[in-house]
């Protein structure tokens, strides 16, 4: 499923924090969007996802050719078309894993319905898709970090999303537990999931990712794969200090340092 933006601009308070922005995320693309703190990343998520309300410009939803405005369209379809992972989960929630995951068949539900079969095979999938069997009668409040990042990946998984959005899901990680969940992530988005992820990672991203999109000041600075955009005079000019490129030993794909 394509997600794509049309002139999208949004405010916090009357502060534009992103300007008239326009993009397309094919469906099955592994999306990575980056550049410095306070660039309007994580404005520019929630925007796709709904969660703001944009000033101006449109965000569609859909099949080529048969897109439609998510403005118009209901929270519980929206959410059984997208998922959105924040960066920042409630910490204090008094539920163990599986418990958790349940949550994510809510836009499945109808009032008063019983859980289905299907709902009860959505749960299984998500819990092995994020490696989480061993833990699913686990508290969440005794996970570690990466196993509690894995959880509410979990939750997202069982809405069964044709499209995920993940507010940069690495953060607050070591790095064994990066890797795993961008494992996971690249698995999925194999498997058919379109994903669009928030990164600060610039080798996770380059490794990872089919599409990057630089934005700096609430604006695309640079936007294609990343042979095209990882340039050392590109990168320097949006992030603010020079750059070296090495090659990925394990993709061959251009992974730029500070000099």
């Amino acid at each position: 499923m394509n997600i794509r933006a049309d002139g999208l601009t949004l405010s916090y308070r009357r502060f534009e924090v992103v300007h008239d922005v326009s993009l397309s995320i094919a469906s099955g693309e592994f999306a990575a969007i980056v550049g410095p703190n306070a660039s309007g990343k994580s404005t520019l998520l929630r925007g796709l996802a709904r969660v703001m309300r944009p000033d101006a410009g449109r965000v569609y939803l859909g099949e080529p050719g048969q897109e439609q405005d998510i403005a118009t369209l209901g929270s519980r379809e929206v959410a059984r078309r997208l998922a959105i992972l924040p960066q920042m989960q409630q910490l204090d929630i008094d539920l163990v894993v599986e418990e958790l995951v349940w949550r994510g068949r809510t836009p499945h539900h109808r009032f008063l319905r019983p859980a289905t079969p299907d709902d009860a095979a959505a749960v299984e999938r998500a819990i092995h898709a994020t490696n989480l069997e061993a833990l699913r009668e686990r508290p969440l409040r005794a996970l570690s970090g990466g196993e509690r990042q894995r959880a509410w990946l979990a939750l997202a998984l069982a809405q069964e999303p044709r499209i995920l959005l993940l507010d940069e899901p690495t953060t607050f990680l070591d790095l064994r537990h990066q890797v795993e969940l961008m494992d996971v992530l690249r698995t999925l988005n194999q498997g058919g999931l379109t994903v669009v992820a928030v990164l600060h990672d610039l080798g996770l991203a380059s490794r990872y990712a089919d599409h990057i999109i630089g934005i700096m000041d609430g604006r695309i600075a640079f936007e294609g794969s990343p042979s095209e955009v990882m340039r050392e005079d590109v990168l320097e000019r949006v992030f603010g200090i020079p750059m070296t490129l090495v090659p990925d030993p394990r993709t061959g794909r251009p992974v730029p340092l500070p000099s």
